[in-house]
């Protein structure tokens, strides 16, 4: 909490300087790696934000608390670090961990579609963004906000602006009082040229 507090008031260094304290303390806590390595890719610590996405993903193995999200992290923090191919491991690795969950499937596929844009492999992007609308179509289980938002920008940077347009107007739609996500969605057409729209 002093961390989160740290940050909130505009002192992230601060806070991870805690979060490392915190992780020294308790180095098997999964949500202190995710949050240390969090703000470690925030500060552009990407050493630091590397070994904390790898501890939680080698502590989270075994655990009940495991989520792909620590697998997309972890991949997308290498491809900050010039190693999308260990990146691209990663997912492989997470693929076999979470064999039949359509949900991490989806976050999973989003995450190499993201390494192969950074790597200007468009037909494996391509291929990987049809993996996810079978996937997304497949699951009984509703997306969290942030993944939608994500696989509506992987759309748009796919050429298909159109599906991920809509999916953005069904997120805000539905979360008309999320400041937050109205926020992300903002930023997130910024980084793609669109603010306009």
């Amino acid at each position: 909490w002093l961390a989160k507090i740290l940050d909130d008031m505009g002192n992230p260094q601060e806070a991870q300087t805690i979060l490392i304290k915190a992780t020294e303390i308790s180095p098997r806590a999964l949500g202190r790696q995710r949050e240390l390595g969090a703000i470690a890719h925030r500060n552009q610590d990407l050493k630091t934000a590397v070994l904390s996405f790898k501890t939680a993903v080698k502590n989270g193995k075994n655990s009940a608390f495991k989520t792909p999200a620590d697998y997309t992290t972890l991949a997308k923090v290498l491809v900050d670090v010039n190693s999308s191919e260990e990146g691209l491991s990663v997912l492989k690795n997470a693929q076999q961990e979470f064999p039949r969950d359509m949900g991490a499937t989806v976050q999973l596929g989003l995450a190499e579609n993201f390494i192969y844009q950074k790597l200007n492999k468009q037909e494996e992007a391509r291929e990987s963004i049809n993996k996810v609308i079978r996937a997304a179509g497949k699951s009984s289980v509703k997306l969290p906000a942030d993944v939608e938002l994500e696989l509506a920008k992987s759309l748009i940077q796919s050429g298909d602006s159109e599906k991920g347009k809509e999916i953005i107007r069904k997120l805000i739609k539905s979360n008309h009082e999320n400041e937050e996500l109205i926020s992300d969605t903002k930023k997130m057409f910024e980084g793609l040229d669109m603010a306009q729209e």
